[in-house]
C-alpha cells in the first residue's frame, strides 16, 4: 500500500486473481450487451412502430443529452454511495428501461424512456473507472482498466449482433429487450456483490 496515497497498488496478476475483477468486468460486458442493444436499433425500433423519423431522431439526441447530464449525476452518486451500490442501481436501471422500450406507443414514451436511457449509459461511462480505481488503486488504473475494455467492447458488440438477430427471427426487437433485461439482473447481482479486495501487505 502507498503510505502517501493511503490507497491500493495492485498488479494486474495479483489482481485478476480476485472475484472483485471478475465481477466488475463481467457486469461491464452484460451493461455494454444492452448499450449496443438498445443504443443501435433503437431508431429503427421506433420506425417500425411508426412513430415516424423525427420522433425516432429526437430520442437518439435524447439519449445523447441526457449521457452528459448522466455523467455529472452519476459522478455526484460516486461520491456519495459505494461504487458497487451505483454500479448495481444502473443496472437496475437498464433492466427497467429495456422493459418499458416494449410498452412504447407514443412519441412522449418514446422520449422520456430514451432520456432515461441516456441517464444510465452515462453512469455506465463514469462508474466503472471509478470502481476500479477504488477497487485497486489510481496507479492501477491503466494495466486494469485495460484488462476490463475488451469485457466492455465484446458486450457492446454483442448487444448491437444480439437485436439484428432478434429483428430477424422474430420480425421484432421485443425480444431482444427482454433478453436485455435479464442481462441486466445478472449484471445488478454480479455488481452489488462486488466489494473491494483484501491486500496482503
Amino acid at each position: 500500500i502507498d503510505k502517501n496515497l493511503k490507497e491500493p497498488i495492485w498488479s494486474l496478476k495479483k489482481a485478476i486473481g480476485t472475484p472483485a475483477l471478475w465481477q466488475i468486468s463481467i457486469g461491464g460486458f452484460l451493461l455494454y450487451l444492452i448499450h449496443g442493444g438498445t443504443n443501435t436499433h433503437l431508431a429503427a425500433y421506433f420506425q417500425d412502430l411508426s412513430l415516424g423519423s423525427s420522433t425516432a431522431g429526437v430520442a437518439i439526441s435524447l439519449v445523447a443529452i441526457f449521457t452528459g447530464v448522466g455523467s455529472l449525476m452519476w459522478g455526484w452518486m460516486a461520491e456519495k454511495l459505494s461504487v458497487n451500490y451505483c454500479y448495481a442501481i444502473i443496472s437496475g436501471l437498464m433492466v427497467i428501461t429495456s422493459i418499458l422500450f416494449t410498452t412504447v406507443q407514443t412519441t412522449a414514451q418514446a422520449w422520456f424512456f430514451s432520456g432515461l436511457l441516456g441517464i444510465s449509459l452515462g453512469g455506465l461511462l463514469v462508474i466503472p473507472p471509478v470502481a476500479v480505481a477504488n477497487y485497486f488503486g489510481r496507479k492501477s488504473l491503466g494495466t486494469i482498466r485495460g484488462f476490463s475494455e475488451p469485457f466492455y467492447s465484446l458486450g457492446q458488440a454483442g448487444g448491437v449482433l444480439l437485436g439484428g438477430i432478434a429483428f430477424d427471427l422474430w420480425k421484432s426487437y421485443d425480444y431482444s429487450f427482454f433478453i436485455l433485461a435479464a442481462a441486466g439482473t445478472l449484471a445488478l447481482i454480479t455488481t452489488i456483490t462486488a466489494t473491494a479486495p483484501k491486500q496482503s501487505l
